[in-house]
C-alpha cells in the first residue's frame, strides 16, 4: 500500500493516468471513498500512518464494489492504477483526503524524501493527441488550437516548459497548419466568468508529425 500511496503523491506532483475503469466510475469511486473517510475522520485523528494507509485502501475497496468494479485483490498493479486515478480525483473533491495525506507526511517525515527519490516512471500519466494545428494565440497564456483526428478542435495550454515549446513562439510560425503530436495533463483551474472551476489541458510535449 506505501508504493501505492508514494505513486499518489507523485500524482499530485505530475499530471493524469487513463485506466480500464471510465472517468464516471473513478468519480463514483472517488465520492464515495472520501464519504468513507468523513465518517471516519475523528477517530483517524489520533492514528499513525500506517492506519492511515490501511483505512484509506478498505474504504477506496469498499467504494469500487458500490460503484459496480470489480477488483481483483491479487492485482497489485491494477489495484495501483485504480489507486492513483482515485487519488488524483479525491485531491480536487475531498479536503479529508488532503488533510489525511498531510497527516501521514507528519507522521512520517521520510515519505517526501522517499518520493522525491523515487525512479516513478510517470509518463503513463500524460494523456495524448494527434492532430493539426488551426491556431496558436498569445493573452495571458498562449493557446494552441488543433483539429484531432477524431475532427474534435481542442485547446492547449502553455503554462510551464516542457519539450518543443520553442514550436510555439512567434505565434506557432514553424507549426502553421501542420500535423503535431502533443502529450498533456489536465489541470483544474478556477474560471471568474463561468464562477466555477473547469478542467485545462496543459501542455507536456509537442512534436512535429513528418
Amino acid at each position: 500500500m506505501k508504493n501505492a500511496l508514494l505513486l499518489l503523491f507523485a500524482f499530485l506532483i505530475s499530471g493524469t493516468v487513463t485506466t480500464a475503469q471510465t472517468d464516471k466510475q473513478i468519480e463514483e469511486i472517488s465520492d464515495k471513498t472520501c464519504e468513507c473517510l468523513q465518517k471516519k475522520s475523528k477517530e483517524l485523528k489520533e492514528s499513525s500512518s500506517n492506519e492511515l494507509q490501511m483505512e484509506l485502501g478498505f474504504c477506496m475497496i469498499g467504494a469500487a464494489g458500490e460503484a459496480g468494479v470489480d477488483i481483483d485483490l491479487s492485482d497489485a498493479s491494477g489495484l495501483e492504477r485504480l489507486g492513483q486515478r482515485v487519488g488524483l480525483q479525491m485531491t480536487f473533491s475531498c479536503p479529508d483526503f488532503m488533510e489525511m495525506l498531510g497527516q501521514m507526511m507528519n507522521d512520517d517525515p521520510e515519505m517526501m524524501e522517499e518520493i522525491m527519490s523515487e525512479d516513478h516512471d510517470l509518463s503513463f500519466m500524460n494523456s495524448k493527441s494527434n492532430g493539426q494545428v488551426l491556431e496558436v494565440s498569445s493573452s495571458d497564456f498562449v493557446t494552441l488550437k488543433i483539429k484531432s483526428e477524431t475532427g474534435r478542435k481542442e485547446t492547449y495550454y502553455w503554462m510551464e516548459y516542457f519539450e518543443g515549446a520553442s514550436l510555439l513562439e512567434n505565434d506557432g510560425a514553424a507549426i502553421k497548419g501542420k500535423n503535431i503530436s502533443v502529450s498533456y495533463r489536465k489541470v483544474e483551474s478556477y474560471s471568474p466568468k463561468l464562477e466555477d472551476y473547469v478542467q485545462i489541458r496543459v501542455l507536456r510535449s509537442l512534436e512535429i508529425v513528418e
